[in-house]
């Protein structure tokens, strides 16, 4: 694990995991982006739902979405949606510079000729797969901000297989962009975790957790 401030382009950390959101709404009905189911829940916002379910969000009798319970939970709410880790495609990694980037599992079965030097010594290697995140932390400030993060997988019995990272970091006008590659095993999935203080903004202190998963 990686605690502290960042250095610049030399950048060591821990993943682990990643998860998906899967949102469900009626065909004709627009889903609230992050940011815009905030405003609609902000003191300002008129708590209309549009057809999605949250399974940490109770709606109210009359089927509106819930108010903050108080101006220190908004707060909290905005700050982590417009400073907490972003997970990148490789479009989006690309249009903010970064080339050769992307969040995927590289199964690395593709066919290659023959090596019979090697098969004729019994030395053919099997061969492993990769995991690869990209992961945007917005507005970061070197010195300033901070983040700490694991790789993980959990097997079939329990136990946890940790793995070494080693991240490159890519300064852009947006924040701080994070690639993470690790060699895999017999891993059908791993969990990037990813805490991230921006250390400025409405709330300095607030710390955001992230969880990103990708599966075989």
């Amino acid at each position: 694990r990686y605690h502290g401030k960042l250095r610049p382009y030399l950048l060591e950390g821990g993943v682990h995991g990643s998860h998906s959101l899967y949102l469900h709404a009626k065909a004709h009905e627009r889903l609230h982006s992050p940011i815009e189911l905030w405003a609609a829940r902000s003191i300002f916002g008129n708590r209309i739902n549009d057809g999605e379910s949250h399974a940490d969000i109770n709606l109210d009798f009359d089927k509106k979405l819930p108010a903050f319970t108080s101006l220190q939970t908004e707060i909290k709410a905005w700050h982590n949606e417009h400073y907490g880790p972003k997970l990148l495609s490789a479009e989006q990694a690309l249009s903010l510079g970064i080339t050769k980037a992307d969040t995927r599992w590289h199964q690395n079965n593709h066919w290659s000729p023959p090596n019979w030097t090697a098969i004729t010594h019994n030395e053919v290697a099997t061969p492993q797969p990769t995991v690869e995140f990209t992961v945007l932390l917005p507005a970061f400030r070197l010195g300033v901000s901070e983040w700490s993060g694991s790789l993980s997988s959990v097997r079939d019995n329990h136990g946890i297989d940790v793995f070494p990272i080693s991240p490159t970091g890519h300064l852009v006008d947006a924040g701080l962009v994070l690639h993470f590659e690790n060699t895999l095993a017999n891993q059908n999935h791993v969990s990037l975790h990813l805490t991230y203080n921006a250390n400025q903004g409405l709330d300095e202190d607030n710390e955001t957790l992230s969880i990103f998963r990708l599966e075989r």
